[in-house]
């Protein structure tokens, strides 16, 4: 088994837990970091960076609170029944 490198984004934080990855249907690359501890722990920041395969950074969110979150995950849309992006039975 050899492994291949696809993406090498620099996420520009770090999170040490609490944190996700995610091809999405377009090819895309989502990352999420939930944990980015700020002002010496005492305040939160999180983190949501869509990537292309080149390595452009398409979307990026970014929220800061008292409180971290554990995942994050882009849905492909409101209106179907499936978090897979395939729609399920119509």
């Amino acid at each position: 088994m050899t492994a291949s490198l696809l993406l090498n984004a620099d996420l520009g934080a770090y999170s040490p837990a609490l944190g996700s990855a995610e091809v999405l249907l377009n090819g895309d690359y989502t990352f999420y970091a939930g944990d980015i501890s700020l002002s010496g722990g005492t305040s939160y920041e999180i983190e949501s960076t869509e990537y292309s395969p080149a390595g452009t950074i398409e979307y990026q969110y970014e929220a800061l609170g008292p409180s971290n979150a554990y995942r994050g995950w882009r849905l492909p849309t409101l209106y179907r029944s499936s978090l897979n992006g395939s729609g399920g039975p119509e």
